[in-house]
């Protein structure tokens, strides 16, 4: 039996995918797997050992599955609803725009191990043991943020306002101290070089902390197929291995000590990228290739990526619901196992050095498609061409950091190092901007059917390559399959744009309706002050909408966000006091082409099909008489207008 960790370890991931999804359905799917292993060891004797292996991995992911609900979900879940003291350390400490602090807090909370979220109106450092009171409950998605797909990985199902919030006086895990102090101490370095937009940039490039960037500039990077950068994976290792394999390799003589000490880097990269799936998934394959010359064995993408899912998923089984895991390790696969097929026919072509990222990014984005169309709101077909020009000067800009981070960081020379590290992420920025300036650079996941013919095509075209060796098939498929699907979504638009569609959201004290029709919309906030932005982005992305014509503000509080905060910006803002337009006050009304839109008293009125709809902060009236209040406005994905 060759590749017996690919084996296990895959399947042991197929089994922990099967067993989250079938919820309390646990025995009856562990023993359909046990029967469905048997008959496959009995009938297929020349794979005997592969069916019985297989079966034995998911049965023991389902395991993991169960014992991780009983040992730390089901425990932490009996305190939903309840106030509880927690004493343990702050593991983070994050602002937010309403001037709290969000914090994670790790300890007991009435004599129960859990990590809980508190929202506290007090700020703590990190690693900093405090005494919490408050009430918490289940973590749970709202119209503003998917809470349960972002802490879930992460082993957090409790959050909270706290009530009391008092330091004890003492620190936990030093060593995770001094590595958060390092991280701000190159935090610091970066923005005290670097102009800000750059200085976001960089920092998310080399310490994993996004949180200076906003979110136009996260929207036109996965827009324009390049969000992969500020995501510290195999790329940012790969780097850091090189820089610094190369160091050791002139310093150290001994090769047990290089190899260790290489791991002391890479477990400290890991450290300051604050674990994420995609960083523990590159560092463990990174760490068996470099510990694989003590054992004079061979590493294999598909075995290393077996045993990332037994340690990942053996820690955490949610960690799958991760978008990052997900991605992580497609990509990995694509690229490891997938594209070197198809590379190796091109490697002494002149023109290789163009033609093997264009051929690895159009694999990855050929086998992640339909990945992307189910887990993001859309799809770059823009990605090979903006890959091939911008993540080269992304790495340069990466190797750059580390010698000046070495060189003291605020130094004369690290500084000029620096500066030249700024100009390289401006030309990232420009060069992300123009890509992503592209109506048809992203196709919306709301036509994920189109997607999906799309990805169908793309995979049945690399297969034939492979099979024949002839990447030209592979080659002209995607571009022409790449270049179609967005010319087909703009077809569409042309013709349903007399279809008018209406999202709201809404907390019951305000309201942020998109009216979208055509590939275009306008924004009707109603006491929102531009507070739902998150989901209106998700929203214009998931719809493929590429024009955002007004943003209909009732107040001109936060009426900014809708310029600075949505991508694309809204070329028009209308507030009743007119500090962007002409005054827009009662009984105004702007013709928006398929629909009209009017100010009233209480929101607006949005006329269409010979209806009008009444939008105030918590309800919509309509011109019949009927009117749908707040608790049935959370169960309409939408309203068609007719």
């Amino acid at each position: 039996m060759t590749r017996k960790a690919a084996w296990f370890g895959l399947s042991f991931l197929a089994g922990t995918v099967l067993f989250l999804e079938a919820g309390g359905r646990f025995v009856f799917v562990a023993a359909a797997v046990a029967v469905i292993g048997v008959i496959l060891s009995l009938t297929t004797k020349s794979y005997r050992a592969y069916a019985t292996a297989a079966a034995a991995a998911v049965l023991c992911g389902g395991l993991c599955v169960r014992a991780y609900a009983l040992l730390c979900i089901d425990p932490a879940l009996k305190l939903d609803g309840e106030t509880v003291t927690m004493t343990g350390t702050v593991t983070e400490c994050k602002p937010t725009t309403g001037g709290r602090y969000i914090l994670t807090v790790d300890g007991r909370a009435e004599g129960t191990k859990a990590k809980i979220v508190f929202f506290s109106d007090r700020e703590a450092e990190p690693y900093e043991k405090v005494t919490v009171t408050g009430t918490v409950n289940a973590v749970e998605d709202t119209p503003k943020f998917s809470a349960w797909s972002y802490y879930a990985p992460k082993g957090i199902f409790l959050q909270g306002n706290a009530d009391t919030l008092t330091p004890t006086g003492e620190y936990g895990n030093p060593i995770m101290r001094g590595v958060t102090a390092l991280r701000d101490w190159v935090s610091r370095s970066i923005f005290a070089s670097m102009e800000p937009a750059s200085a976001a940039f960089a920092q998310a490039l080399v310490c994993g902390d996004k949180s200076d960037m906003d979110m136009v500039t996260k929207t036109k990077l996965y827009r324009a197929g390049v969000g992969h950068l500020f995501a510290m994976s195999g790329t940012h290792l790969a780097v850091i291995a090189l820089v610094f394999g190369s160091i050791f390799q002139t310093l150290i003589r001994d090769r047990r000590a290089r190899i260790a000490a290489l791991e002391a880097v890479v477990l400290l990269f890991m450290a300051m990228g604050g674990f994420s799936p995609s960083l523990v998934r590159a560092g463990i394959m990174v760490s068996l290739v470099n510990c694989s010359k003590l054992f004079h064995r061979r590493t294999d993408v598909l075995s290393s990526l077996g045993v990332c899912a037994v340690v990942m998923c053996g820690i955490n089984p949610y960690v799958v619901m991760s978008a990052s895991f997900i991605c992580t390790f497609g990509c990995c696969f694509a690229i490891g196992a997938v594209a070197p097929r198809l590379t190796a026919l091109v490697k002494d072509s002149r023109l290789s050095l163009i033609y093997i990222p264009l051929i690895d990014t159009a694999v990855i984005l050929t086998v992640m498609m339909p990945v992307f169309a189910l887990q993001f709101a859309e799809v770059s077909v823009i990605a090979p061409i903006s890959n091939l020009i911008i993540v080269p000067i992304a790495s340069a800009a990466l190797t750059l950091m580390l010698p000046a981070v070495l060189l003291g960081g605020t130094t004369l020379p690290a500084r000029l190092i620096f500066r030249l590290v700024d100009l390289l992420i401006r030309a990232v920025l420009r060069l992300t901007d123009f890509f992503a300036s592209f109506s048809l650079a992203a196709v919306g996941s709301r036509k994920a059917w189109l997607i999906l013919i799309g990805a169908a095509v793309m995979i049945t075209a690399l297969i034939i390559a492979v099979r024949k060796k002839r990447v030209r098939i592979f080659c002209i498929t995607a571009a022409v399959v790449l270049a179609v699907m967005p010319a087909v979504l703009t077809v569409m638009n042309v013709l349903g744009r007399d279809r008018v569609r209406m999202k709201i959201f809404s907390d019951y004290r305000s309201m942020c309706a998109v009216v979208s029709s055509g590939g275009e919309c306008v924004i009707l906030d109603i006491g929102a002050k531009g507070g739902f932005a998150y989901g209106v982005q998700e929203y214009i992305s998931y719809n493929g909408i590429s024009h955002f014509r007004t943003a209909f503000v009732q107040s001109d509080l936060g009426a900014d966000s809708y310029r600075d905060s949505i991508y694309p910006a809204a070329e028009e803002i209308l507030t009743e006091y007119g500090f962007y337009s002409a005054p827009f006050t009662d009984g105004l009304t702007a013709d928006c082409g398929a629909f009209t839109v009017s100010r009233t008293e209480a929101g607006f009125d949005v006329s269409a099909g010979g209806c009008v709809y009444s939008l105030s902060k918590n309800k919509i009236e309509l011109s019949d008489g009927r009117y749908i209040p707040y608790e049935e406005l959370k169960k309409y994905p939408e309203i068609i207008l007719e």
